[in-house]
């Protein structure tokens, strides 16, 4: 488990999973730093990414960039900029059991190597050239709308 946290929010998290009597099968790790994430996510068979608002989920284009297919809720911004790969594995928001059987799936299945060569892929599409030119590009359309 990855993310920011303050201590008193970590220990609230670790004491729920002990509570749930998972926490012996979670790795914690509040506050790590950028190479550190990205090292997890590269060793990671999956991400599961449970935001229920978002705007453009960077962290899941960081997860497929490094292989790693994730499983989030179907928000608009995970349909609207991820809709070109099955890397992305949706399901319904606030579904805390689809979210647990489409991991366990894709775990069972063994797709992870798969879906994580397609998410290699399907970041590989945004680069800061191909972003500047779609700024510059949505700039010409709106300077042309005269």
């Amino acid at each position: 488990m990855v993310g920011s946290a303050s201590e008193s929010m970590a220990k609230e998290v670790m004491s729920y999973a002990a509570d749930l009597g998972v926490a012996s099968n979670i790795e914690f790790r509040f506050n790590a730093s950028s190479d550190e994430v990205l090292r997890l996510l590269a060793s990671s068979k999956a991400f599961v990414y449970p935001s229920r608002a978002d705007a453009f989920p960077l962290v899941v284009l960081e997860s497929l960039s490094c292989g790693t297919p994730v499983v989030a809720y179907d928000i608009p911004a995970i349909r609207f900029n991820y809709a070109g790969t099955r890397a992305v594995i949706r399901v319904r928001p606030l579904d805390v059991k689809g979210l647990v059987n489409e991991t366990y799936e894709l775990l069972r299945s063994g797709d992870w190597d798969r879906l994580g060569r397609e998410g290699v892929e399907f970041s590989k599409r945004f680069t800061w050239d191909n972003v500047a030119r779609a700024e510059w590009s949505a700039f010409e359309r709106i300077a042309n709308e005269e």
